[in-house]
């Protein structure tokens, strides 16, 4: 997908905080401002709200899987323009946060935008982290109704608040295996190419390279006969 620098180390945490921090402060001027007005259980219902903000965290169910998600967390920015549909040059923003989703754990938020566009992403998704034989998988999990995908746009900003999806409505597409590049950050790639109708291919393939200073990225799609119809080169990213 990308070749791509974080904008600013933490950014996605630091906004998440500093909207969260917002919230909490609305909330409980509210209520105290209305607490003349509201009964006892009232009262103890916008406590605990506002408690549940302040206290909300992820918990990983294996350490190495917050290790890599701590990597990814943060919004990132393309470190050159890449080519639109139309051929011009433009800037992209991809931002990943941890977030809870019924019936999932280890899970990670995925939104990409123009940097002109930030309000109308261009992709989104869930990225669920598991293993199998001891190895490391991200899939990924795509949104089967448009206007519930919509329901996500700009959650990586407050977390606490992202929508619910039922299993059934979403969609698995690829599975990554993840291993450590030796140097403290981690390579993802399919471990076999998986079905696609994208862009005239029949099937894909997809590679993540991940450490504190950057993050690259490559999609390659390949036709009937197997060879490749869009993607950068072999060993090559965008």
């Amino acid at each position: 997908m990308f070749d791509v620098a974080r904008v600013a180390s933490g950014f996605a945490t630091k906004l998440t905080r500093s909207v969260t921090a917002a919230a909490v402060l609305t909330l409980s001027a509210g209520a105290a401002s209305a607490q003349p007005a509201m009964d006892e259980t009232s009262q103890e219902a916008a406590a605990k709200f506002v408690e549940s903000f302040q206290t909300w965290a992820i918990e990983w169910s294996e350490p190495e899987f917050g290790e890599v998600a701590s990597l990814m967390q943060g919004s990132w920015k393309t470190s050159e323009p890449i080519l639109d549909a139309e051929g011009e040059p433009v800037d992209f923003v991809v931002t990943f946060t941890p977030v809870k989703a019924n019936g999932l754990s280890d899970t990670v938020y995925v939104e990409a935008a123009r940097a002109d566009a930030l309000d109308q992403p261009t992709h989104q998704a869930l990225l669920e982290f598991y293993k199998r034989d001891s190895v490391i998988r991200i899939r990924t999990l795509e949104v089967r109704e448009t206007v519930r995908a919509g329901a996500m746009t700009g959650m990586w900003a407050l977390p606490q608040l992202f929508p619910k999806f039922s299993p059934d409505e979403l969609l698995g597409t690829l599975d990554m295996e993840v291993r450590s590049d030796g140097s403290g950050g981690y390579v993802a790639a399919t471990p076999h190419p998986y079905p696609t109708a994208r862009g005239g291919a029949y099937e894909m393939t997809s590679e993540l390279m991940i450490t504190r200073d950057g993050l690259k990225t490559a999609d390659r799609g390949f036709g009937k006969d197997g060879s490749q119809v869009w993607g950068p080169g072999a060993g090559e990213t965008y």
